[in-house]
């Protein structure tokens, strides 16, 4: 079951968290690597909750993957932030890599998801 939240940020956002749940995606996007089954495998039902950017035209984005330099035209990119699988990154809801499991991005998340639940709009 997906459901999705658009984020709408008010004019009075608290910038350091969201800047520091934005620094805590970026070091699991450091290095990427191709998952392997156990990882594509673990634990498919169990509760997981993914942030996902969407852009209106495409972004060239270059990652290290597999320690080599990749480029994509990124439409869209996901992050899971909890569950079984944190970490895992989907490029344009095809491709599926497994970022650094970075044990910092879920309270940053929970800390976001506080912030904007209450603040007053």
């Amino acid at each position: 079951m997906t459901q999705s939240e658009l984020i709408d940020l008010p004019w009075n956002t608290n910038l350091a968290i969201m800047q520091k749940f934005l620094l805590e995606c970026s070091f699991v996007l450091s290095n990427l690597h191709t998952p392997s089954d156990e990882e594509l495998t673990a634990d498919t039902q169990s509760k997981s909750t993914s942030i996902q950017a969407t852009f209106a035209k495409p972004k060239r984005m270059k990652f290290v993957v597999d320690d080599h330099p990749v480029s994509f035209d990124v439409e869209s990119i996901q992050i899971v932030v909890e569950g079984a699988r944190v970490g895992q990154v989907t490029i344009n809801q095809i491709t599926v890599l497994q970022g650094i499991d970075n044990p910092n991005l879920q309270p940053a998340f929970k800390e976001l998801v506080d912030m904007l639940h209450n603040t007053d709009k």
